[in-house]
């Protein structure tokens, strides 16, 4: 058992950590930056020690600074939490050369598992059932395309080996087909089948109805050559009339010589219309999904759903949702 634990962290997870080893009798050691004097885990813990500023690579990340102070705080043994340093094999190396027990996987298991190639390739060696996939690294984009219509899609790609993954959010990089490609290949394949009619099989939730208007050009562009997909914006600039829906579209929307546009047949621009005849592909945002799954003429429009896709353009936490 130890007696006292450095605890490498901050916050709600270091006071946790401080209350469970309170109930086991183990004194602990709280670091703590500039900014979080006044923390919480800073008054709960036995002993306390600045580690640095408020910039976190300073402070909580400042391996010497923190092993400098478990030594001088007599400390048995550092819990890293989670984040921060918890997966850095480094600093649970240095740990163990300076005799103090890291609460956490050892330094070489971290390197094995910190690899996401290398880690698949090591169950897979032990028989250890894994995700469908390549069975390592994969660089060439043909070998990548192979494998994903082996798998089926949609398919997700991981960077690896300190490789950087780039996520694109601007209009125009290209996300709005990356995510529509998979989407269309299911609905050509329902039509092949005989069996597209109404109902949705894709929502796509942007955080704001901004970032959905912000790709709406160049989703109408892509679906202008499948006619037979049907898709619409529901959110709250959604008008319920057709009629007004069409003239608000007219005001809107003009072509190059400023000639007001017509929406494509196969996009649905008003409450009235989608509640009827719902698209297959629904556009809205995190609150508007509630409201519509909640009140009774609104929540037509997943009547007949089959829904297969939901798509975050940016995953975000909307603490006034409570009905999902």
């Amino acid at each position: 058992m130890f007696r006292r634990i450095l605890i490498a962290n901050r916050g709600e997870i270091a006071v946790r950590i401080i209350r469970t080893c309170r109930e086991m009798n183990i004194e602990t050691v709280a670091i703590y930056s500039t900014a979080d004097r006044e923390a919480l885990h800073v008054k709960l813990a036995t002993q306390t020690v600045c580690v640095g500023p408020a910039k976190a690579s300073d402070s909580y990340l400042n391996m010497k600074n923190i092993l400098t102070a478990a030594l001088e705080t007599g400390c048995d043994a550092i819990h890293p939490g989670f984040g921060f340093l918890s997966e850095n094999s480094d600093f649970a190396r240095l740990c163990e050369e300076c005799g103090i027990v890291f609460i956490g996987p050892k330094a070489g298991v971290i390197d094995a598992l910190g690899n996401k190639a290398t880690a698949k390739k090591l169950m897979m060696a032990r028989n250890v059932p894994v995700v469908p996939g390549s069975k390592g690294a994969v660089s060439d984009p043909e070998e990548l395309k192979r494998i994903a219509e082996e798998i089926g899609y949609p398919v997700l790609l991981k960077a690896s080996a300190g490789e950087n993954l780039v996520v694109t959010t601007g209009t125009g990089s290209g996300k709005t087909e990356s995510f529509l490609i998979p989407v269309i290949n299911h609905l050509l394949r329902e039509e092949e089948a005989g069996t597209l009619g109404a109902g949705v099989r894709a929502i796509i939730i942007y955080p704001m109805n901004a970032l959905a208007n912000d790709q709406m050009k160049r989703m109408r562009a892509l679906l202008k050559g499948y006619p037979q997909i049907c898709y619409g914006v529901y959110n709250g600039n959604t008008e319920h009339s057709q009629q007004r829906a069409l003239s608000v579209y007219r005001q809107t929307y003009r072509d190059d010589n400023g000639n007001p546009l017509d929406p494509a047949p196969n996009e649905i621009i008003s409450r009235e219309v989608m509640q009827k005849t719902p698209p297959h592909i629904l556009i809205t945002n995190y609150s508007m999904l509630e409201y519509m799954m909640l009140r009774p003429k609104d929540d037509a429009v997943f009547s007949g759903a089959k829904l297969k896709f939901i798509v975050l353009d940016e995953a975000h936490i909307y603490k006034g949702a409570t009905g999902m």
